[in-house]
């Protein structure tokens, strides 16, 4: 008798960013409070999130079974206002990513190499980026204009979460 393979779940938030560093840590910020607020969001199904804070690579382990994919983190285009929030799919993650080199191994570098693989990795995947301008400046506490700023990015990165979650196709 063939094993059974687990039910594949729906859909999975994950929010990244190092607490030391007062520009790269907006991810887990803006990604806690969305973990207090997700159940007042009226999904359409139940969604899990999670704060991570490894490598991408490591981030593999983490995804099996997801259909669908939120990424909230920091990026750096220096063409954005900081607090700017910028959205990508696959696609242009995979195009924005050829010129950045975040978190060691870059995020599009993961997606081809679980593709190729057939490695077990979301069909729908959403990168929401918010434009820090320096990610490398240690600080336990949020980057001034980041905070000043706070308020509005929560609020475009939970819209877009939404809508995202909420198109389911």
């Amino acid at each position: 008798m063939a094993a059974e393979s687990p039910p594949q779940k729906h859909s999975l938030i994950v929010y990244m960013g190092n607490p030391i560093l007062s520009g790269d840590r907006i991810g887990i910020d803006v990604g806690r409070r969305l973990a207090r607020d997700l159940p007042r969001l009226s999904l359409p199904r139940a969604v899990e999130i999670r704060e991570f804070v490894g490598s991408p690579l490591d981030l593999l382990s983490e995804l099996e079974g997801y259909r669908e994919l939120v990424l909230i983190d920091a990026i750096v285009t220096r063409k954005m206002e900081i607090g700017a929030v910028a959205l990508f799919r696959e696609e242009e993650i995979v195009e924005f990513a050829r010129a950045q080199h975040v978190h060691g191994l870059n995020l599009a570098e993961v997606i081809a190499l679980s593709r190729r693989l057939g490695l077990p990795f979301p069909e729908r995947i959403l990168l929401v980026g918010i434009e820090v301008g320096d990610v490398g400046k240690f600080g336990d506490r949020l980057d001034p204009k980041l905070e000043a700023r706070l308020d509005d990015i929560y609020s475009a990165v939970r819209d877009a979460t939404a809508e995202f979650l909420g198109s389911g196709g």
